[in-house]
């Protein structure tokens, strides 16, 4: 695991540090504890940058375990937090090298930015990511077929309904993918001009990156998501067979997916959950 992150790392940072055009202050501690018991990681930016790796493969059929290379998606991640998280620019730049990295203006920001951001770059490479997975674009879809299910952005971070946490990384990322493609460097954009700002001005700062207000691009963008995606509606992630289950037989199966009366059933380990 060691091995593998020193590679990834060595391959992949230029890559960030040339789109955002920044390079973190004062370095990246990178720690792996001896014991681990989930895949998951974690970065900070305060009081230095660390970035914490958790050695523990994903269940297969988890949303982390749907791509082959979850180790470089989990690295990714993590040091696209640290990038963005870490920037400062113009008067707060001046301001650091007086008194330090106290003062660090993106690392106010609303978590569909922050998981947005990372979720999206991890999924650049094709068949990598979150974002290039059916099974999410899917659940996504059926979320926004839900008039009700955030009409708008601000529900994304904590929304009170299915996906719950998870929309801050698949919804936000889905939302900076499709404003990245509409203007090609845009997130960089964003990041540069919020790490010069005070906190709380992110509509200022959609409006002088896209002329438009954060509201105003959500909206076109589910609307845009809704019309693409429209292939999936009777999208099933497994077989026919498997969906035609009942709740006993779910149980004796060690994982999968299926929609039924829709509800999204997710069995892994022999436990059945429904939303």
């Amino acid at each position: 695991f060691l091995n593998r992150s020193k590679l990834i790392l060595e391959n992949e940072i230029s890559k960030i540090h040339k789109y955002f055009q920044y390079r973190p202050q004062g370095g990246v501690h990178i720690r792996i504890p001896d014991y681990a018991e989930m895949s998951n990681g974690s970065a900070q930016v305060m009081p230095y940058n660390l970035i914490e790796l958790l050695d523990f493969k994903p269940e297969k059929h988890s949303y982390l375990g749907l791509t082959d290379d979850w180790i470089s998606n989990l690295i990714i991640h993590e040091y696209v937090h640290i990038v963005t998280l870490d920037m400062t620019s113009g008067w707060i730049d001046n301001l650091r090298s007086v008194i330090g990295g106290i003062i660090k203006p993106n690392g106010i920001s609303p978590r569909w930015l922050s998981e947005g951001v990372a979720t999206w770059w991890e999924s650049i490479e094709p068949g990598q990511g979150r974002l290039n997975q059916d099974i999410i674009k899917w659940e996504v879809y059926k979320a926004f077929k839900n008039a009700d299910f955030c009409d708008s952005f601000s529900c994304l971070d904590e929304p009170l309904v299915y996906p719950y946490g998870s929309a801050a990384y698949w919804v936000g990322g889905f939302f900076l993918k499709y404003l990245e493609e509409q203007k090609p460097g845009f997130l960089r954009c964003i990041y540069k001009e919020k790490s010069s700002s005070l906190p709380f001005t992110l509509n200022s700062v959609f409006v002088r990156c896209r002329s438009t207000k954060v509201a105003e691009a959500f909206y076109e963008f589910r609307r845009n998501f809704i019309e693409e995606n429209a292939n999936l509606k009777n999208y099933c992630p497994v077989n026919e067979k498997f969906c035609k289950m009942d709740k006993l037989q779910y149980a004796n199966l060690s994982s999968g997916y299926c929609e039924s009366s829709n509800t999204l059933i997710y069995i892994i380990n022999n436990v059945v959950g429904r939303n």
